[in-house]
């Protein structure tokens, strides 16, 4: 059960509508994370509003979404990794993409350095080295490219973090942290 139950009663006001209707247009629906965020239309809001600025940026989808895969398995978040696996079908992500993404791999070697210092800022709480900086500056990642990556990966342990919290019911197929089988090294 739930510990933040979903709130409709936020969606009753005209700013509760306008963000129902924003995250309707951003998400294709209002899962229940957005309706229990909704306790707190400024959370709420925020989280829409830097959502759509990321979007615009310079990330292809995919990459957000490889982001998202990385850090909330790292961050074993059943909800996030339920949404983001049903959203990477959905966009044509195959399983073994997915699967390899949330071992922070990749057979392409900019998204490989890309996730790999996905995982090092996670795991390692922003301290990256600067071999490790540098690996990805040499793999080819842009100012802005890392600079987006770390605006992805906060907003992706924003969610994570508010979802664990609040034991949010999975209303997407199932997936648990650690339910695939590994790739071979």
């Amino acid at each position: 059960m739930s510990r933040i139950p979903l709130n409709s009663e936020t969606f009753a006001t005209p700013q509760g509508l306008a963000l129902l209707q924003e995250a309707t247009r951003q998400l294709g629906g209002a899962p229940a994370m957005v309706r229990s965020l909704a306790h707190s239309p400024a959370a709420l809001q925020g989280f829409l509003r830097f959502r759509d600025s990321l979007e615009a940026g310079v990330l292809t989808a995919q990459a957000r979404l490889l982001i998202a895969l990385a850090v909330s398995e790292i961050n074993a978040c059943s909800y996030c990794l339920s949404a983001h696996v049903a959203t990477g079908a959905w966009q044509g992500l195959s399983d073994a993409e997915m699967t390899a993404a949330r071992q922070c791999r990749s057979a392409d070697s900019k998204m490989q350095a890309m996730l790999a210092l996905v995982q090092s800022v996670v795991v390692q709480r922003g301290e990256v080295s600067t071999k490790e900086f540098f690996a990805a500056r040499d793999a080819g990642l842009s100012h802005a490219e890392l600079t987006e990556v770390i605006g992805h990966i906060a907003l992706t342990q924003f969610t994570n973090y508010f979802n664990t919290l609040a034991l949010t019911e999975v209303d997407f197929p199932p997936v648990k942290a650690g339910d695939f089988i590994p790739l071979a090294a």
